[in-house]
């Protein structure tokens, strides 16, 4: 009986264990044996498409090309020329972006910023290259000759014609303070004796310079500043040959040079036009008869020396002077007084090439007050002005026009004295003495020597 018993619990348990393998099947949940208690995964039934049903569209990643390598073109075609038209063989070309082509994106997938190559025995080159779309600048050199000047052209271009400059020259290059523009300075050199030639050049805006042909011998080279002739910066002596090159090392002028701002406003705040500077060095008399444009109410003044001396004039403007500038200024312009000036009897038509002009002279010659002087026109009417007031001598130049540019001085007598306030504006009627007519009819007799007709000295100017 104990037999049969163990056999039938073995059979009861077998068929409980195939009802919860059973159960697991078909979906039921059941309990495990360590009391956690989990979810038996649902079947879902396939759902077969629809014919009319579109099937959902998979976006495609595009496929990225590879770079494209630069393209190799012919960039220019053209012959190298010494200055006397014969070929230069060996020389270099080069052709580049211009300035700033970088910056725009002109050179794109990996086109190269140069390209250059060497001329054939006739002079001839084809220069061959991967720059970037647009405009090129071309370029050639030789160590015997000056660098040609820079073209500028489409890529592509053919007939050009790259001239070097042979003979002796000097070239070199100046550096400078970033602040100061190249076109300040001069280069210059003296010539050897008997000739003694002065040969001038400017600077490219690298300060980079050229004196070309120039006769072998020895030279003395000199950096001055535009508006400033008699100071100069003077390189040591550079011996020049026959058909070679005199490279100079670079001149360095950094913190050479004293460079400084002058700003002008009048009263009213507004820039003045038409105005100008001459300068007075330190040691000097007198101011310089150059001049120096001021162009919307700014000029740059460079100078070698610490400090300098300015004269600033304008014909609507009373003259101002300001003295040991070493720095950036603003001067604020005053209004001169003008002063019309009228002959009563009209114009006197008794000379043939007769001219009249009057100069404003202080009557107290210590004053320090320029004179100014002004052609009378053909109606007899002459306008100037005055940047002081106070009395003034009138004094009338007549004179012949004579040939090559001579002139026959007939009078300059103080015809009158007028008085001229500040800020003003003066006409005066003005009446010839007999003893300026009567030397203006004299036509016999020899005439006084020649001389420069006035109105062009001590700061005067002509309307």
């Amino acid at each position: 009986m104990r037999a049969v018993a163990v056999f039938l619990l073995l059979l009861t348990a077998g068929a409980t264990a195939l009802a919860l393998v059973g159960g697991e099947r078909n979906g039921a949940e059941s309990t495990a044996t360590a009391g956690t208690v989990r979810r038996a995964p649902t079947r879902v039934a396939p759902v077969e498409p629809q014919a009319d049903t579109p099937l959902p569209e998979v976006a495609r990643t595009p496929a990225v090309a590879p770079p494209r390598a630069p393209r190799t073109r012919t960039l220019a075609r053209g012959i190298v020329t010494d200055n006397a038209g014969r070929p230069v063989s060996g020389a270099r070309i080069r052709a580049e972006l211009p300035f700033g082509a970088e910056a725009s994106g002109t050179a794109r997938d990996g086109s190269a910023w140069s390209a250059s190559c060497l001329s054939a025995d006739d002079g001839g080159f084809a220069l061959d290259g991967t720059l970037g779309e647009g405009p090129i600048v071309v370029t050639a050199s030789h160590p015997r000759f000056a660098a040609s000047r820079a073209t500028r052209c489409a890529a592509g271009e053919t007939g050009l014609v790259l001239q070097l400059y042979g003979g002796s020259c000097i070239v070199g290059r100046i550096e400078l303070d970033p602040a100061l523009p190249t076109a300040l300075f001069v280069v210059s050199a003296s010539g050897p004796a008997p000739a003694s030639s002065t040969y001038q050049g400017t600077l490219a805006g690298d300060g980079t310079f050229q004196l070309l042909a120039l006769p072998s011998g020895t030279y003395e080279v000199v950096v001055a500043l535009e508006h400033e002739p008699r100071t100069a910066l003077v390189l040591p002596e550079t011996e020049v040959s026959t058909n070679r090159v005199a490279r100079l090392d670079p001149v360095d002028l950094r913190g050479r040079v004293v460079a400084f701002q002058l700003s002008l406003r009048d009263r009213q705040g507004d820039a003045p036009t038409n105005c100008f500077v001459r300068r007075r060095l330190p040691g000097a008399a007198d101011f310089d008869r150059r001049i120096q444009p001021v162009r919307d109410g700014e000029a740059l003044i460079a100078t070698f020396e610490p400090c300098v001396d300015l004269r600033i004039e304008s014909p609507r403007y009373r003259a101002e002077v300001v003295e040991g500038v070493s720095t950036d200024i603003e001067v604020v312009l005053g209004s001169a007084s003008r002063v019309q000036l009228v002959l009563e009897d009209g114009f006197p038509s008794r000379a043939p090439d007769l001219q009249l002009a009057a100069s404003l002279e202080p009557t107290d010659a210590s004053s320090g007050t320029y004179g100014r002087v002004s052609l009378f026109d053909a109606r007899g009417i002459a306008e100037t002005q005055v940047d002081e007031p106070g009395n003034y001598n009138v004094r009338v130049y007549a004179w012949r026009a004579g040939p090559h540019g001579t002139s026959s001085l007939l009078s300059n007598r103080v015809e009158a004295r007028i008085t001229i306030p500040e800020q003003a504006f003066v006409s005066s009627a003005l009446r010839l003495s007999d003893e300026t007519l009567a030397r203006i009819d004299t036509e016999s007799g020899p005439n006084p020597p020649p001389l420069e007709a006035p109105g062009h000295d001590r700061g005067s100017f002509d309307r």
